[in-house]
C-alpha cells in the first residue's frame, strides 16, 4: 500500500480547521475502521502541543482524514501518523500557520461568571436562545435544512438540539409526522443490511456510515456560518431502536470516538451523551463516558447530558427538564443545591413543554404560555431550549411542519417571535452581570390576576403561579417581570434610574420617564396580560 498525504491549505484562521488527507492506494483490509489510526500531533512555536485523531472517510479505506483546529496564531509543525498493524508506520512532518480571525470560537463558561457563557475567541458572551430539532438529519434534501437554519436563525435562535442517531415510527410522540420520502427518521451513522428497517437495520456497529457523517458535518459547516451550536446528541431514550450496542462495549466506546474525531474540530459544538440517556444508562455510565469524550475532544467543547440532575463536575452545563410553569423556582432551588457541592455552571432548561404536545386542555401549552415560561427561566438567570408545534405535519396533513421533531416551520408558526424579542431585549444590556433578586426587592404585588397553566397530567391537579420576579444589578440596573399585570412597590438603591415599560408581546419599548431614592411603585399597566419594566442607572 502507497499512503499520500494532501491538506486543503497551508494557512489557516484561528477557530477553523485545515483538513489533512491521507489516500491509500490499493488498500487492503479487512475493516479500515478497526485495522487503522490515524495520529497527529502540532507543535506550536510556542512550544505546546496539540494532540489530535483521525479517521476513516471511505467505506474501502482508500481515504482518512484528520482535522486540526487551532486557537492560537502562529507557526504550528506537524507530525501526522499512519498505522496499521501489517505495516511499517508512516510519519509525514511539514507545517501550517495559524492567523488571527474574528471567529467567536468555542462555547465556554464565563469563568467570572460561570453561569453564563462565552465565545472563546472573542470573549463576546452569548445569550443562549435554543429550540429542538432532533430529527433535522431525516430530511433527504439538505437545502431544506438550510432552510430551517435560515429561518431559526432569522429568530435569533442560536442553539438547536440534532441527533446523530435515533430512529422512530410515523407519529413520533403523537405527532402529525410521518416518513415519507421526503423526510425519514432512520438515522444510519453505521453501514446498515437494512437502513430503513426501523427496529431490525442489521447494523455492522464497526463499520460507518461515511456519507451519513458527512451529510451531519455539512450541516455543522451551515450553522458555523450564522455561529449557531449545535448540541451533538449521540442517541434518544426511549425510542424502538434506542442503543443498539451494549453498555460500556467497544462498539459503544468505538462509536463515541468516531464522533469525536470526526466532530470535534468543528467550533460550534456542545455534546450530550444521550437525550433521556438515563432511559438506559446509570449515573456511573455518564460520568465515565463525559470523561472519555473529554479525553478524547482535543479541544475541550462543552459535555453534558439531558434530561438527570447531576451535581458533579463531569458535566459543564445542567440541562433541565421540568414542565409549564414555576421555572423560576426550579432554577434557583438547583443552584442553592449546587453551591452546597461548591459548584457553578448554566443552566438549562431544555423541555418545559413543547407547544400544543400532550395537552390536558386546548391551550395549556400554547406558544403564549411557552413564552411566559422562557421569561421565568431568563429571570432567574437560567437559559432555556423551547421546541414548537408539530402540528402543520411532515408527510401528512398541511405537510408544511414538522416543528420539534425535525424543525420545519411555516407562515402559521408565529411562536417563536416573542422568544425573538426576549433575545433582544437582554442582549441590549449586560444581562450576565444581574442576578435573581425578587426576594430582597419586591415588596408588594398589587391588583394582580393568577395565571393558570399549569397541570399534572398525572392527578390533573391545577396549580396556579402569579409572582412577580426580579433580576437586578443593584444600583445600576433592575428588570421587573409582572406576569399578570397590576402593579409592583420594589426597593431600591438610592440613584436616579431611567424608566421603560416593555411589551413583552410586540416588542415595543416606552419611556415613562424617571425615578430617585430608594423605593419606586410601577404605574398599574392596565390589563391582566404580562409586562417588564427596566429600571437603569441614569
Amino acid at each position: 500500500m502507497k499512503v499520500e498525504l494532501s491538506k486543503t491549505r497551508t494557512a489557516v484562521e484561528c477557530y477553523d480547521f485545515i483538513e489533512f488527507e491521507l489516500k491509500v492506494t490499493n488498500p487492503k483490509f479487512n475493516n479500515p475502521f478497526t485495522e487503522v489510526k490515524i495520529k497527529g500531533e502540532f507543535r506550536s512555536d510556542k512550544g505546546k502541543k496539540n494532540l489530535v485523531e483521525g479517521f476513516c472517510d471511505s467505506d474501502d479505506g482508500s481515504i482518512y482524514k484528520l482535522r486540526f483546529m487551532p486557537k492560537n496564531p502562529g507557526k504550528y509543525e506537524y507530525f501526522i501518523k499512519f498505522l496499521h498493524h501489517e505495516e511499517k508506520e508512516k510519519t509525514i512532518t511539514g507545517s501550517i500557520r495559524a492567523e488571527k480571525s474574528n471567529r467567536k470560537g468555542i462555547l465556554r463558561a464565563d469563568p467570572d461568571n460561570p453561569y453564563h457563557f462565552k465565545w472563546e475567541g472573542t470573549e463576546e458572551h452569548y445569550f443562549l436562545n435554543g429550540t429542538t430539532t432532533y430529527y433535522l438529519m431525516g430530511w433527504e434534501d439538505e437545502q431544506q435544512i438550510k432552510n430551517i437554519i435560515d429561518r431559526l436563525d432569522s429568530y435569533k435562535i442560536n442553539r438547536l438540539r440534532v441527533l446523530v442517531y435515533g430512529r422512530e415510527f410515523d407519529n413520533p410522540w403523537g405527532t402529525p409526522v410521518i416518513n415519507c420520502d421526503e423526510f425519514n427518521m432512520t438515522l444510519n451513522p453505521w453501514s446498515a443490511k437494512f437502513p430503513q428497517d426501523i427496529t431490525v437495520p442489521e447494523f455492522d456497529m464497526s463499520r460507518f456510515n461515511v456519507t451519513y457523517w458527512q451529510k451531519y458535518e455539512r450541516m455543522l459547516e451551515y450553522a458555523r456560518k450564522k455561529d449557531i451550536i449545535i448540541s451533538v446528541i449521540f442517541f434518544i431514550g426511549a425510542q424502538p431502536l434506542c442503543v443498539p450496542f451494549n453498555e460500556l462495549s467497544e462498539d459503544e466506546y468505538r462509536y463515541y470516538r468516531y464522533g469525536v474525531n470526526r466532530l470535534s474540530a468543528f467550533s460550534n459544538i456542545t455534546w450530550d451523551v444521550g437525550n433521556e440517556h438515563d432511559f438506559h444508562r446509570d449515573e456511573m455510565w455518564t460520568r465515565n463516558m463525559c470523561n472519555y469524550i473529554r479525553k478524547k475532544d482535543p479541544y475541550d467543547h462543552m459535555i453534558t447530558a439531558h434530561n438527570k440532575i447531576y451535581r458533579e463536575n463531569f458535566i459543564d452545563m445542567q440541562l433541565i427538564q421540568n414542565w409549564d410553569a414555576g421555572l423560576y423556582d426550579v432554577i434557583i432551588d438547583e443552584k442553592a443545591k449546587l453551591a452546597k457541592n461548591n459548584l457553578q455552571f448554566p443552566q438549562v432548561i431544555e423541555e418545559y413543554g413543547y407547544e400544543d404536545l400532550w395537552e390536558d386542555i386546548p391551550g395549556m401549552r400554547s406558544a403564549e404560555t411557552r413564552r411566559r415560561c422562557a421569561w421565568e427561566i431568563y429571570m432567574a438567570g437560567g437559559y432555556q431550549t423551547t421546541g414548537e408545534s408539530a402540528r402543520n405535519g411532515t408527510g401528512t396533513g398541511k405537510d408544511t411542519g414538522g416543528g420539534w421533531v425535525n424543525g420545519r416551520g411555516d407562515e402559521d408558526m408565529a411562536m417563536l417571535e416573542g422568544y425573538k424579542i426576549i433575545y433582544d431585549f437582554f442582549t441590549s444590556l449586560e444581562w450576565w452581570k444581574l442576578e435573581p433578586a425578587s426576594d430582597e426587592v419586591i415588596e408588594a404585588y398589587y391588583n394582580f390576576s393568577f395565571y393558570d397553566f399549569k397541570y399534572y397530567r398525572s392527578s390533573g391537579e391545577r396549580v396556579t403561579y402569579g409572582k412577580a420576579l426580579c433580576l437586578a444589578n443593584k444600583g445600576k440596573t433592575y428588570i421587573f417581570y409582572l406576569p399578570a399585570g397590576g402593579n409592583i412597590k420594589v426597593s431600591i438603591k438610592e440613584n436616579i434610574y431611567s424608566i421603560k415599560r416593555l411589551q413583552p408581546r410586540s416588542g415595543q419599548m416606552i419611556e415613562i420617564g424617571e425615578t430617585r431614592g430608594e423605593a419606586w411603585e410601577s404605574p398599574d399597566v392596565g390589563d391582566k396580560k404580562d409586562w417588564v419594566f427596566l429600571l437603569q442607572q441614569k
